[in-house]
């Protein structure tokens, strides 16, 4: 029997990605390849489905082109979707967060438990959100995310925003029926956002002299900034690196909702 966590992770597959991206994914690729030596090794950090590069320019430009993600099989299924075979470029299976998948359908299953309980015991709503605080904490201080291998360039586009967008969506679809104020678990992901995006953002920069970010500035037609890549921003402008190249670009998430999201990519790294 599938998990919420199932549920939630299938609706984030895009289908007309693909082809919803195309203008997006040609100016990605020529910025990457415009500030990348011929010859060298690139890195694409969260490359899932490999809807936002041009594998095949990439290629021809590099020596070595590294997808990874959490998700072999999507990696792979993208690269057919290109047209290349499995051997084309050297698949990394790697999990940024520390997060497994059994360890997501446990966290649901506790949550869905909880939720019973609450509702059928007449329990203050106020206590599911209590709970879903205090097992997120339990989890994500215990994660230890997976080793980056090295490369000469690395490029992590959209990626931040994402590393534990998962909670949110849970603690959205509890809240339906639970009928509890989701602002602790909010405050609480944020929390968590500020601690972990710094140490992403070291192990990228340990990996690699260059790296290029991708990260949302803002959601378009919506006020306020973007969970993860808001604070991973603060955390590069912390840092006083010097920008090597920076561009703007337009990110058409998924047209059919209107999302569409304002996105600063920007190369950081030696001088």
């Amino acid at each position: 029997m599938n998990t919420l966590y199932d549920d939630l992770l299938a609706r984030t597959v895009l289908p007309n990605a693909y082809d919803d991206w195309a203008a997006y994914r040609t100016a990605l690729t020529d910025f990457v390849i415009a500030h990348t030596a011929m010859d060298s090794h690139l890195l694409l950090v969260g490359a899932g489905a490999c809807n936002d590069f041009d594998l095949g320019r990439l290629l021809s430009h590099m020596k070595n082109l590294t997808l990874l993600d959490r998700d072999a099989l999507a990696m792979r299924r993208g690269m057919a979707r290109q047209g290349l075979s499995d051997d084309a470029c050297v698949l990394t299976a790697c999990d940024l967060l520390g997060v497994s998948d059994a360890a997501y359908r446990a966290f649901s299953d506790r949550m869905l438990h909880t939720a019973r309980d609450v509702l059928g015991r007449g329990l203050p709503a106020e206590r599911f959100a209590d709970r879903f605080v205090a097992e997120l904490n339990q989890l994500l201080d215990s994660a230890a995310a997976d080793p980056l291998p090295s490369a000469d360039a690395i490029v992590c586009c959209g990626v931040h925003s994402q590393l534990l967008s998962m909670f949110v969506r849970m603690a959205n679809v509890f809240s339906r029926y639970v009928s509890f104020d989701p602002a602790p678990v909010y405050a609480a992901v944020r929390a968590h956002n500020a601690r972990l995006m710094p140490r992403l953002n070291d192990a990228l920069f340990a990996a690699a002299p260059f790296v290029c970010f991708g990260l949302e500035t803002e959601r378009v037609g919506v006020i306020g900034g973007i969970d993860g890549a808001a604070e991973a921003l603060a955390d590069l402008s912390s840092r006083h690196l010097p920008i090597l190249s920076e561009t703007s670009l337009l990110w058409p998430l998924d047209p059919s909702q209107g999302k569409t999201y304002s996105v600063r990519a920007v190369w950081m790294g030696e001088k």
